[in-house]
């Protein structure tokens, strides 16, 4: 059986706390620093963490933003977001 692939891209402190939390779900992790190198994934989701954060990807990817600046925010939309989680989300 396979499984579909989330890659987590984005500082590795913060992606594990959430790799953790998804531990239970029947996906693939994979998860990277950026997206320099190919990615082979179903779905993305992006930390951003500060304004010199990039932002792109080349998959239906989310965003979460962890600056908490309403133009973090827009830029993600504008670069293809599908949905950008805010700084509280749990």
């Amino acid at each position: 059986m396979s499984f579909p692939t989330l890659a987590l891209v984005g500082n590795f402190k913060a992606l594990s706390l959430l790799a953790e939390a998804l531990a239970d779900f029947p996906i693939s992790l994979l998860i990277q620093k950026d997206f320099s190198s190919s990615v082979r994934a179903d779905l993305a989701l992006q930390i951003i963490e500060n304004d010199s954060s990039k932002i792109e990807c080349n998959l239906p990817w989310l965003a979460w933003d962890l600056t908490g600046k309403p133009q973090m925010t827009t830029r993600a939309y504008q670069a293809g977001a599908r949905a950008v989680f805010p700084k509280e989300t749990p």
